[in-house]
């Protein structure tokens, strides 16, 4: 995949876990850039915004995040479930 590729598809796990806001300046969903912004320092493997990561970088990034996404989302069903 590009780096355009990989930016997508972690965007796309983004609206998969709710990481989003509605944006009234563009009348819809968006993806909340601080949220993401704010795991990627923390707890992304090279601690950087998502912008800083290369091509080389991005393989291991997007493991790493649709390992997070699976756990959001399995954690959010499950809440689904109880109810």
């Amino acid at each position: 995949m590009t780096v355009e590729q990989y930016r997508k598809s972690i965007m796309s796990m983004c609206y998969q876990m709710h990481w989003t806001f509605f944006s009234d300046r563009y009348q819809k969903t968006c993806v909340d850039y601080n949220r993401l912004n704010v795991w990627m320092n923390q707890y992304s493997y090279l601690h950087k915004p998502l912008k800083e990561y290369t091509a080389e970088d991005f393989p291991k990034l997007f493991q790493q995040f649709k390992a997070l996404k699976e756990d959001v989302v399995l954690k959010q069903f499950k809440i689904i479930e109880e109810d």
